[in-house]
């Protein structure tokens, strides 16, 4: 978006200058192009999913918005989002594949009512994202209450510790104070409090250990070469503990920072005795993969240099710091997070009119006061259910999707920005750092195995063709039926001849669908070898993962929270269980008389209108069937009245009473030309309507044909001829819409319980100059008292939005 390109523009204006204070200048200008020409190259998208709400019961839908950043801005490059579901086990129970638009997607997961477990996990991604470190692909852990198990809290036992400690820069250098931060956490992922000493090999103590703020805190240490110091700590529960820090090296740079109001001060200080190579180093930042700032620095003559970034003309979002020697080697690293207020817009959500007694009407209204483009998912829920307030939007695009490990309450640090919380997060940032460009790959103009094209345009109709040029050749065209099962969006017909490229590829961009399609294919030289090559559609889409492991300790954090505050999950879930058992319909037996051959096929094979009175044909055992070219030829004097010329054409002429009859396959009405190329073997079934037949469009007035290809089981007497070739194909999940009853309009449906937990919900609220007000209504369910209103969303400058609020 303009924000942010204006934005780097003038941080790196500001760079440029400083680097006219240090030497080799114009090396630092070539190195600086390196590195936008990789970051240009390898964008990284990110994906955060807002819910309608956090825990759900089985049989229930989750319904979600995602949005999709690439650095500040709007991600433009994929046009396919995957969003994949699994159990504890690790069992794939859906991947799901949806359009962006507005670089935002939409979609939901109905959880089997069966469904047995606790937690399901969410994965949502690009095929783009793959290229690169899977760490940073979304995930998050969902808590379910199954049916028959209303017992879904873990009680955590004993408490055990995990104590980790990060020197910052990531090495502790002989003769050179630095902060070594640490971090406590319990099996569950919680945090812990501890506290302890560090001693040297003699058992003296040179520095304290205390908890500062969730788990984490730091101490100061000055290493001796040679030294090993151990941690020493304690905690709650009896735990206790050892550590040994990482040896420091005896020569080396390190690198601090410290974020102050509106900047952040660096020092970068070394050794005396380090080579040549680290007394010329530059300092690199990056910010969403861009290069935001550079500079020379020279420790020839001096062992320190300290330094300052303004970063009032930054978006907000974690910066990484590093420090390269002569040779482009890292020496240092630390990451610090730029919080400016930048990040956020304005909007107003409330309630024009309330009603929270029984099935009553509520109007919500949401105002954006600016002018930009920005869209927003909104969700209205009953306030006593449990709600994870944990994460965000803010938490999710701009700090979790960008660092490796769990944070514990994200959310937390966007609350305010206070020089406490600030702080805070800065002990986020020492705690989790971590190295995430190879400086030395980069500076030599490489990147990364790139296994997975980017889905640039949306998916089509189209695949390969697996067989040798010679027969591709000899195939012609692609002819081919579309039975379409969702919906269609299609400049042509249903019937399509589709050019096949050297390659064995063929596409036609034309054609685009959701949901589950059958294709029905063969090739304009019905005699080519072909017919029995291997065809498959949608190449490009992913296929569903095998297994997606769960990590334990997200499963045990999940279970572990009390279950106290699920008291009102429980009763819906309660509630809703014992509405299913009393819907559910009995097994009713049946007793029919034995049916006819004929009977058998048309029940088989026939539906709506082509169940009428027809002349039928059952070729499967009509041995004279074999000799027929086509269908055509078959049935030439067969049929009173239908008048057949040039049978074997490839376009015969057909006329019944003075109208030409339509033809259908399988109930898909067909051209002419598609019926004749089809092998008689391939055919099961076959039904001439008189005129007028009501099934054909207009009225039908020469009748209609209804051509049934075979389906498993059919075998042609004295025939193994192979069935037309057919395959069921799938590109994007069907998008549902959520349901909001209308209580002001009679409907019997109304006269059933109204449980549902989430009241509204919408995730494309899309406002701009025209609208800056968007107004809609609900209504509440039978028990709800109190609502939750809860408000994502982002702008086309790229800013964020989170509101919650309740009302009662």
């Amino acid at each position: 978006m303009i924000y942010f390109s204006a934005s780097i523009q003038r941080v790196m204006a500001i760079a440029v200058a400083w680097l006219l204070l240090f030497s080799n200048a114009a090396l630092s200008q070539k190195f600086n192009e390196v590195v936008d020409n990789y970051t240009q190259k390898y964008p990284l998208e990110r994906v955060y999913l807002h819910y309608d709400k956090t825990i759900y019961t089985a049989g229930e839908t989750i319904w979600f918005k995602a949005y999709l950043r690439d650095g500040y801005e709007a991600a433009t490059l994929s046009k396919n989002l995957y969003v994949d579901f699994s159990d504890e086990s690790g069992k794939v129970l859906a991947h799901s594949m949806f359009p962006i638009g507005e670089s935002s997607s939409r979609g939901q997961f109905m959880i089997p009512k069966d469904f047995s477990g606790t937690v399901l996990q969410v994965k949502a991604y690009t095929k783009w994202m793959l290229n690169f470190d899977t760490a940073f692909l979304y995930k998050k852990t969902i808590r379910i209450i199954p049916k028959g198990n209303q017992n879904i809290f873990i009680r955590p036992q004993k408490t055990k510790i995990s104590f980790t400690m990060f020197p910052e820069g990531g090495e502790l250098v002989s003769g050179i104070e630095s902060k070594v931060a640490f971090l406590a956490t319990d099996q569950y992922g919680k945090p812990a409090v501890v506290s302890g000493t560090v001693k040297d090999s003699k058992g003296s103590k040179v520095a304290e250990i205390n908890t500062q703020h969730n788990g984490m805190g730091y101490f100061a240490l000055k290493p001796t070469a040679g030294e090993r110091y151990q941690a020493q700590w304690s905690g709650n529960e009896g735990n206790e503990g050892q550590a040994t820090l990482p040896t420091a090296l005896a020569n080396g740079i390190t690198l601090s920072a410290i974020p102050k109001d509106g900047s952040i001060a660096y020092k970068i200080q070394r050794t005396p005795g380090v080579p040549e190579t680290m007394k010329r180093v530059i300092i690199v930042g990056m910010m969403y993969n861009r290069l935001v700032y550079m500079a020379n620095i020279n420790l020839a003559e001096k062992t320190q240099v300290e330094g300052s970034i303004p970063f009032l003309q930054l978006p907000a979002g974690i910066l990484q710091l590093t420090v390269l020697d002569e040779n482009k080697k890292p020496l240092a690293e630390r990451i610090v997070f730029v919080k400016t207020e930048d990040y956020r817009f304005n909007a107003e959500v409330g309630l024009s009119k309330l009603g929270t007694g029984k099935r009553q009407e509520n109007e919500v209204s949401v105002h954006i006061p600016d002018k930009l483009l920005t869209n927003i998912s909104l969700s209205v829920t009953d306030a006593g259910i449990n709600y994870d307030n944990s994460e965000n939007i803010y938490s999710g695009l701009l700090l979790t999707t960008q660092i490796k490990g769990r944070v514990y309450n994200p959310a937390y640090y966007f609350s305010e920005n206070s020089k406490k919380v600030n702080g805070e997060l800065d002990l986020v940032m020492l705690t989790h750092g971590w190295r995430k460009y190879n400086w030395e790959y980069i500076s030599k103009g490489a990147g990364p195995e790139i296994k997975y094209r980017p889905d640039t345009a949306y998916m089509s109709f189209g695949g390969k063709i697996y067989a040798t040029q010679e027969q591709i050749a000899s195939g012609g065209d692609l002819v081919a039926i579309l039975k379409m099962k969702g919906d269609v969006s299609t400049t042509g017909q249903n019937f399509i001849v589709v050019p096949i490229r050297k390659d064995g590829t063929f596409n036609d961009n034309s054609i685009s669908f959701m949901d589950s399609v059958s294709v029905y294919y063969t090739f304009s030289n019905k005699n080519s070898p072909l017919r029995y090559a291997e065809v498959r559609f949608l190449e490009g889409k992913l296929v569903p993962p095998v297994k997606i492991p769960m990590d334990a300790a997200d499963v045990l954090a999940t279970k572990s929270i009390d279950s106290s505050g699920f008291w009102r999950d429980r009763y819906f879930a309660t509630m809703n269980f014992s509405n299913w058992e009393e819907g559910d319909l009995k097994d009713v037996v049946v007793e029919a008389k034995t049916k006819t051959a004929l009977e058998k096929l048309d029940e088989r094979y026939a539906s709506g209108f082509f169940k009428g009175d027809a002349y039928q044909f059952d070729l499967t055992n009509d041995i004279s069937a074999m000799s027929a070219q086509n269908i055509f030829q078959y049935l030439q004097s067969r049929v009173p009245g239908l008048q057949i010329s040039n049978a074997q054409a490839s376009s015969p002429s057909l006329s019944w009473r003075g109208a030409t009859p339509t033809l259908f396959l399988d109930e898909m009405q067909v051209d002419p030309e598609f019926v004749a190329n089809l092998n008689v073997n391939d055919i099961a079934y076959v039904k001439v309507f008189r005129p007028p037949f009501f099934g054909a469009p207009g009225g039908g007035s020469g009748g209609g044909i209804a051509v049934y290809t075979k389906k498993g089981g059919d075998v042609t007497s004295g025939s193994s001829g192979p069935a037309i070739p057919s395959k069921v194909i799938e590109a994007y999940t069907v998008i549902k819409e959520f349901y909001h009853p209308d209580y002001a309009v009679l409907n019997p449906e109304h006269e059933k319980q109204d449980l549902r937990s989430t009241l509204y919900w919408n995730p494309m609220i899309l406002l701009d100059e025209k609208t800056p007000t968007h107004k809609f209504k609900f209504y509440n369910n039978d028990v709800t008292g109190a609502f939750r209103i809860v408000m994502e969303g982002i702008n086309a400058d790229g800013k964020l939005i989170h509101i919650e609020k309740v009302i009662k």
